[in-house]
């Protein structure tokens, strides 16, 4: 398989291993981001699950009491914000071919992985404040916002 790229900057160093890496890795980000969608879906469905989410009630702006669920676990369980991580390394596996040999082509990376730093901040403020004592509730068995272990 001969991947070819072309960027003015690109030396040529990428060869077909980096290529494929490159290509293997970004098909792995698409079923990794298939495979949390189904997880997702499946088993907010099943009452086995019941033992790891939080049903949460929070009142509407009309006054409508209603309810959500808040996952505990599989990658719900790991960050608030899992879904984020996908995203990132994404943006990160498209900018690889340029290389390291400056930081322009990472612009993006840098920039979306601030952008959604800050919609996780801001999500957990409205969250914070739609499902109040569930939310802190749930804060406190999902301790990270975005990176496990780290944010």
């Amino acid at each position: 398989m001969i991947v070819t790229v072309s960027a003015k900057n690109f030396d040529g160093r990428m060869g077909n291993a980096r290529s494929g890496a490159r290509l293997h890795l970004r098909l792995e980000y698409l079923r990794y981001n298939r495979f949390q969608i189904n997880w997702l879906y499946s088993h907010t469905r099943t009452t086995l699950m019941k033992k790891f989410q939080i049903v949460a009630s929070y009142q509407t702006t009309k006054g409508e009491t209603k309810t959500s669920l808040l996952l505990t676990s599989g990658w719900w369980g790991l960050s608030r914000h899992f879904h984020y991580v996908p995203e990132i390394l994404s943006a990160f596996f498209w900018t690889v071919p340029a290389l390291f040999n400056h930081f322009l082509p990472y612009f993006y990376v840098i920039f979306l992985t601030i952008l959604l730093f800050d919609r996780a901040k801001r999500d957990d403020d409205r969250c914070s404040s739609k499902y109040g004592k569930y939310w802190k509730i749930y804060c406190n068995k999902v301790p990270y916002r975005v990176i496990p272990g780290i944010y």
